[in-house]
């Protein structure tokens, strides 16, 4: 009897080893960066590139790629393959990701585990070159969309394009008059960016990171949307007028009313078919969205056209909205965190079902209301959402 105890309690004990460790597994963090480029083993070679997308192929056969789009969610790895034929998702655990190795194993069998090393073509890590860089009181900004800026000693600026490949980084300028350079990068890292003219091997470069204090990174946000509100031919009206006005916003004009303490614009394009969601009340609502970055000029994500639309549980408690994402591209992308800036609305819109009883805004919002990324990042972003009542 007591042989057939300690047996069982044996067990129970492995199982709860083991998972454990599997949990652990799947909440341990890596460095996406670093997943970016090309990866080679000795029977099939895959590239991650920085927006979502790959592809798989055998050694030395480069032609025949199985595309894929992927996510990184803590260690978990996950790929969508696009053959539409025979569509499928496949899960795995990374164990391992660093600048030159990677591992992971098949979360259906933890025996099958996969080895890669990083391909030479790959060392130079594209995505270190985002930011502000210097070289002698002369700053360049590199931006995500491959626009940059180019600022002066003087405080003039000039734009310019830019596209790296592989260690081949070409400058295109858009002042007076149009012309590009090919440069060849000799080190980009965290501390250091050093490159050399294709044409002219002795004009060499050698650039440091500048790092903004916040409240720089807040000047630059507050310009950002200043000229994005001139270009759009924005007219601000104050809270006063927009309740004066019957809490409505004249989309003829192009108005957009200023919450004043927290830096949101808000445009109301259809106040929706539903009901104000009442105090101390939790209701489900589903959403799709555009998200465009204004400092880089570049929609960020979307969900117009996805399978199924964001949705995410909303209570209030007086003045007071929070609300957590259960599902879609803004889940996938920040966490379940809503933007406090999306829920500004709910005071004034009424949204319902279905789609002609939704309610439709239009979104101005500064870090400090924003995702997770752009609060790190200090970006204003625009938004378009409707918001629909769950059925």
């Amino acid at each position: 009897m007591k042989k057939g105890f300690y047996f069982l309690l044996c067990s129970t004990l492995l199982l709860i080893t083991f998972a454990c460790e599997q949990e652990n597994d799947e909440f341990a963090t890596f460095d996406i960066k670093y997943l970016y480029g090309k990866w080679e083993s000795e029977k099939q070679n895959c590239v991650f590139n920085d927006n979502m997308s790959g592809y798989i192929f055998n050694a030395n056969e480069e032609y025949e790629q199985s595309h894929f789009t992927w996510q990184l969610i803590h260690s978990q790895l996950i790929l969508q393959f696009e053959d539409m034929s025979n569509a499928e998702t496949k899960r795995y655990i990374i164990t391992e990701l660093t600048k030159y190795t990677l591992a992971f194993y098949d979360t259906s069998n933890k025996n099958l585990i996969y080895n890669f090393s990083k391909s030479i073509d790959s060392y130079i890590d594209s995505t270190a070159i985002y930011g502000t860089w210097e070289e002698n009181e002369i700053f360049f900004q590199y931006k995500r969309n491959g626009v940059g800026i180019k600022k002066n000693r003087n405080g003039s600026k000039d734009k310019f394009n830019w596209e790296l490949n592989q260690d081949k980084l070409t400058v295109t300028m858009n002042n007076n008059e149009t012309f590009s350079q090919i440069y060849v990068v000799t080190e980009l890292s965290d501390t250091t960016f050093a490159y050399y003219n294709q044409n002219n091997t002795s004009e060499t470069h050698i650039l440091y990171p500048y790092y903004e204090t916040y409240g720089e990174m807040k000047k630059r946000e507050k310009e950002n949307i200043n000229n994005f509100i001139q270009m759009q031919n924005i007219c601000v009206i104050d809270m006063e007028t927009f309740k004066r006005n019957g809490e409505i916003t004249d989309t003829a004009k192009n108005e957009f009313v200023l919450f004043e303490n927290e830096g949101v614009y808000m445009q109301i394009l259809r106040k929706g078919g539903g009901k104000i969601l009442e105090d101390d009340v939790r209701r489900t609502f589903t959403a799709r969205y555009i998200e465009y970055n204004i400092e880089d000029e570049d929609t960020i994500s979307s969900n117009l056209y996805a399978a199924v639309p964001d949705k995410f549980v909303c209570v209030r408690m007086g003045d007071t909205f929070s609300a957590s994402f259960t599902q879609g591209s803004m889940y996938q992308a920040y966490g379940n965190m809503v933007p406090k800036g999306w829920l500004l609305p709910f005071e004034y819109i009424t949204p319902g079902y279905p789609d002609d009883k939704a309610s439709k805004v239009r979104l101005i919002i500064p870090h400090s209301e924003g995702t997770t990324m752009a609060a790190r990042y200090v970006y204003p972003a625009y938004y378009d959402i409707t918001y629909m009542t769950e059925r």
